[in-house]
């Protein structure tokens, strides 16, 4: 997933949902910060690649992926239980 992607997504729930009540307001703020995260890591492997330490980048990219699928879950939860 992109960054342009990821950022895609969370302008649509943060439009979507925010504001109704707080529960909402929480997962809505876990989204948020955790696709900023992610976003993050791009940078950080960015970093990592080019001071040659490749064992870092891995590093920063199962943290990404650990990220995104907190994303995906956070996602499915405001999709199923808070609509």
């Amino acid at each position: 997933m992109t960054t342009a992607e990821l950022r895609q997504r969370m302008e649509n729930f943060i439009t979507h949902f925010q504001g109704e009540n707080v529960e909402r307001d929480d997962l809505i703020s876990l989204f948020y910060r955790t696709l900023k995260d992610a976003e993050l890591c791009n940078q950080y492997i960015t970093d990592a690649e080019r001071g040659g330490n490749r064992d870092l980048a891995e590093f920063y990219r199962e943290i990404q992926a650990q990220d995104r699928l907190r994303v995906s879950r956070t996602e499915e939860f405001l999709s199923r239980h808070l609509s």
